[in-house]
């Protein structure tokens, strides 16, 4: 102390280290939980940075994971994706559902788009309530390749009826 004497503080910090502890134990939890899905899962935060993604994401795109972590806001990511998806119109959409303030502006969306492997993704963006923006992608191509041909079965089937029905008959 300036005038003489020692000055000792004392501070708690058990709550702040706990709740710290908690909260890194919760982003790994996320993370984990993350990396166990299939789909291709990136969030941004309102920023517009990228704040998490999993492993399908990276393998989805094709695209390394230090030249994801290197893309670190969203025109980087788009960037990297748009040699596989050339629509600009959705990565616009898109970047308005992230980078937005407006609550109305970052409403849900979803839809399919093909890509230029001749892959059929379906995407979704949802809004987070931290602000920030879940946008998820995944290859739907098989599923709509079986319902094709179950639906060239079934016309098939159906334009065999009659004749059936006339064979029974004679």
């Amino acid at each position: 102390h300036p005038m003489g004497g020692l000055l000792l503080l004392f501070s708690d910090i058990t709550d702040e280290l706990k709740l710290k502890a908690q909260y890194n134990a919760q982003i790994q939890v996320q993370q984990a939980t993350l990396d166990k899905l299939s789909d291709a899962v990136a969030v941004f935060g309102a920023d517009g940075r990228l704040r998490l993604h999993n492993e399908a994401f990276a393998k989805f795109w094709q695209i390394s994971p230090q030249q994801l972590e290197a893309a670190a806001d969203f025109e980087g990511v788009v960037d990297l994706c748009v040699p596989k998806l050339h629509d600009m119109g959705l990565w616009r959409e898109l970047k308005g559902r992230v980078a937005d303030p407006d609550p109305s502006a970052r409403a849900p969306m979803s839809g399919e788009v093909k890509t230029s492997d001749s892959r059929i993704v379906a995407f979704q963006s949802r809004p987070l309530p931290d602000g920030a923006t879940l946008i998820a992608f995944t290859d739907v191509t098989d599923a709509r390749k079986l319902e094709s041909a179950l639906a060239a079965r079934e016309a098939a089937l159906a334009e065999a009826e009659p004749f059936k029905r006339d064979f029974v008959g004679n």
